[in-house]
């Protein structure tokens, strides 16, 4: 089929789908000659861009436990060099000035951290709000037309029990019979009772904390140091303050969006 005749059989099923043209008989043919419809063509699309959506998710995720590898080995190196005995130590503390300076290039964890957590977060976004209802929307065309031509229930055709999901309750398990439904399985699941989800959240606070160890031990190291700020050392300090601020209330922000997008994303259980 020429490319032409593609996008005008792909426009002529959008006609169909909103209404326009009684869908049933023509979306019956587009399936019998499946390897050739748009139909086809449209979700391979759609699936090479979730594939692609996935290996960078994997990247990011690969990238965000490397932060925390090199975060320990900052703090491990912060320990050791104030338990071995060593010249250029020696040299730094007779200057405290520094530990505020190094403080201040270790901010890079949490700040690092955030900017991981706000590219999975809108690639999360982006395939559950746009891309899911899309590849549902075919699934849901194909699977209907399926069970009229053949008599077969779309829960047979699709694989829905009535026992899957059993770890939810009824209404949670309705949020996930679509086929794209990770996202509201794994919140949902998570957050299961009330108990759970602040010992979740406790966790999950300490686990971003713990990013702020390095620049932490720095400046208590350098208050130990210090008998009187100078100038530049308050300004240093403000600066590392007014950084872990923003760092913390931006993450927090994203937080909530998450949070807000659990509740009222698409697909999405919203009792």
């Amino acid at each position: 089929m020429e490319p032409i005749h593609q996008l005008k059989a792909l426009r002529s099923m959008v006609i169909r789908s909103s209404g326009a043209v009684p869908a049933s008989r023509n979306t019956t043919s587009e399936l019998s000659d499946y390897a050739s419809s748009p139909l086809r063509w449209t979700y391979d699309i759609l699936l090479t861009e979730f594939n692609g959506l996935r290996l960078e998710f994997q990247t990011l995720l690969q990238s965000v436990e490397r932060t925390y590898g090199y975060m320990f080995a900052a703090v491990g190196a912060i320990i050791a060099s104030q338990i071995i005995s060593n010249p250029a130590i020696r040299t730094l503390d007779r200057h405290p000035t520094y530990y505020l300076l190094v403080a201040l290039i270790a901010m890079w964890f949490p700040i690092n951290n955030l900017i991981l957590a706000v590219a999975l977060t809108s690639g999360g976004a982006y395939i559950r709000d746009v891309l899911a209802p899309k590849i549902n929307h075919v699934v849901e065309l194909a699977t209907k037309v399926s069970s009229e031509s053949s008599g077969v229930n779309v829960d047979d055709l699709i694989g829905w029990k009535s026992d899957v999901a059993e770890l939810l309750g009824n209404e949670s398990r309705n949020a996930v019979r679509a086929p794209m439904s990770w996202d509201n399985f794994d919140p949902l699941l998570r957050y299961l009772t009330k108990g759970r989800r602040l010992l979740l959240i406790i966790m999950y606070v300490l686990r971003s904390s713990l990013l702020y160890a390095p620049a932490a031990l720095l400046v208590t190291r350098f208050f130990v140091l210090s008998s009187h700020l100078s100038s530049v050392q308050i300004i240093l300090l403000v600066v590392l303050c007014a950084v872990a601020c923003l760092n913390t209330a931006a993450l927090s922000s994203l937080s909530n969006q998450v949070s807000f997008g659990q509740r009222r994303g698409p697909f999405r259980n919203r009792a």
